[in-house]
């Protein structure tokens, strides 16, 4: 969930609430942060699109989305003013079912650079990433915090 990994990279308590509604709108996601917990943020929005999943074998499973991420905070000057950065994101999943309740997954985050942000970079880069990172998962089903058997 939204808190846990945003309070985990962190290593410290930072979210006061999330709002998520799949009913409502699936596609987005509001995160208040606790105030004075960090330096550039007060809240963060996230908008979801372009999402695809397909199998490729009984045991492959892949999936992507974009984001954009509008953050929103109080500017660093001594004038009080309000912060806005928007950052666009991509992530692709790959998924592998390892058999006995194992599933292996690969995870790649590139990011983009956003014209508004008046980065002299953009018209080189356009639509191409700048940043890649890699993951690696091993994801292990369990039951009641002990590995499950036969899944």
């Amino acid at each position: 969930n939204l808190r846990s990994r945003i309070d985990g990279i962190l290593e410290y308590k930072a979210v006061q609430q999330v709002d998520y509604d799949a009913g409502a709108n699936p596609n987005r996601a509001s995160i208040r942060l606790l105030p004075g917990r960090t330096r550039n943020a007060e809240r963060i929005e996230l908008f979801y699109n372009s999402r695809e999943a397909d199998a490729l074998s009984d045991s492959v499973f892949v999936c992507s989305e974009h984001l954009r991420q509008v953050t929103f905070g109080v500017a660093q000057a001594n004038d009080g003013g309000l912060r806005q950065v928007a950052g666009d994101y991509g992530h692709y999943t790959t998924f592998r079912n390892r058999g006995n309740g194992r599933v292996s997954a690969n995870v790649l985050t590139v990011a983009y650079l956003e014209p508004m942000q008046q980065d002299a970079l953009f018209f080189e880069a356009v639509d191409q990433p700048v940043v890649v990172y890699a993951h690696d998962l091993e994801l292990t089903s369990t039951t009641n915090g002990y590995p499950a058997t036969g899944v």
